[in-house]
């Protein structure tokens, strides 16, 4: 017995947007929760993120603290022309995100206005925001048990994994009323 092994693929065109190039300047993280069935993309190298149903439609375009609105980047075409190359490294406003619920968790090397200068060689900075009511929770740190930076964040039902290295840590996040 043979097994239908095609697959449809349609493109949903109009989601991301360009600013500068269409490439570089919209790439960032898609994550997905379970509970409802969200999907979500923060774009690397800007203030923004996008909050989309399980059949891509877009729900909300929000943004974080962080005052870079468009992204700064310098890309010009290869010798060859045919690809774009970046000329320098990019501003990096978000390295990574997890949705959970109702809450989307972003993790930045950029300081808030009134941060110690040294805080991130002391920690990776977690900033928190309620999408569906458009507001900002809170911020935390995950205190750095050596120079390591954080490479991948994913939280699920009040816990947070965190993986530095080849090190994965689990915490609970607890809120206000307990």
């Amino acid at each position: 017995m043979d097994k239908d092994t095609s697959t449809s693929v349609s493109l949903k065109h109009g989601i991301l947007e360009k600013q500068i190039d269409g490439v570089f300047d919209v790439d960032g993280i898609l994550t997905y929760s379970t509970e409802p069935n969200l999907l979500s993309y923060v774009y690397y190298y800007r203030n923004e993120y996008i909050i989309m149903d399980s059949d891509l439609t877009v729900l909300k375009r929000q943004q974080t603290l962080d005052t870079v609105h468009k992204a700064h980047l310098q890309v010009a075409p290869s010798k060859q022309g045919a690809v774009t190359e970046m000329l320098a490294p990019p501003l990096i406003v978000n390295n990574n995100s997890s949705l959970d619920g109702e809450l989307i968790y972003t993790n930045s090397n950029r300081l808030g206005k009134y941060e110690d200068n040294n805080m991130l060689d002391q920690a990776s900075i977690i900033d928190v925001y309620n999408w569906k009511n458009d507001i900002y929770g809170y911020s935390f740190y995950l205190y750095k048990e050596r120079s390591e930076h954080v490479n991948e964040i994913k939280v699920s039902n009040n816990t947070l994994y965190v993986l530095v290295g080849n090190r994965l840590s689990t915490y609970e996040i607890r809120n206000s009323d307990n």
